[in-house]
């Protein structure tokens, strides 16, 4: 009989609490409905046309295996363009993603970065263990994008493997936007 009580007022409080909370909720919103856009700063019209966007679109397949060009107009004074490629491996289960970021003015690369992404479900093991420019020149960045993949178990003394394999890919990225991945 004490449990039934007990049970009855927890979820009579947790109700007023859900109540109150939402209603509070509802007045946050209407005082952010009532802030005027004339109170924030408009862009001019130059730097409308320094933040254009442009995008390719997504080359996906069905296959686990794809790439990702994207292009953006980031200076429009001095031509200069950010890229973006990526990677993908995998599926949701166990996947990877090396990712090269460069700006160019479209005969020279001005600089450029990388970096990876990786997540699995048990019991699959997925690391990222870097991705590493290895050569450049002016036209283009050569970077190396190594990952270990596996099954086992992960602990906090370090995972327990039943099998692994270190994956390399490479990436070559060009002044001109081009991206080439083998």
């Amino acid at each position: 009989m004490k449990k039934r009580i007990y049970l009855v007022f927890f979820i009579l409080i947790f109700s007023m609490i859900m109540v109150f909370a939402s209603s509070g909720e509802k007045a946050i919103n209407q005082k952010m409905h009532k802030i005027s856009p004339r109170n924030f700063e408009q862009p001019t019209k130059k730097q409308l046309e320094t933040l254009k966007v442009y995008e390719t679109h997504k080359i996906e397949s069905d296959s686990l295996l794809f790439n990702k060009n994207i292009k953006k107009f980031t200076n429009y004074s001095f031509n200069i363009y950010t890229y973006r490629t990526s990677l993908y491996r995998g599926s949701f289960m166990l996947w990877s993603r090396d990712v090269v970021e460069w700006q160019s003015n479209g005969t020279k690369i001005i600089s450029s970065s990388g970096w990876q992404e990786v997540g699995y479900v048990f019991p699959n093991i997925a690391h990222a263990k870097g991705i590493v420019l290895i050569y450049k020149t002016s036209t283009f960045h050569k970077y190396r994008a190594t990952k270990t993949i596996g099954a086992g178990v992960v602990t906090p003394w370090g995972d327990v493997k039943i099998y692994s394999q270190d994956v390399t890919d490479y990436v070559v990225v060009y002044a001109n936007g081009d991206a080439e991945w083998y």
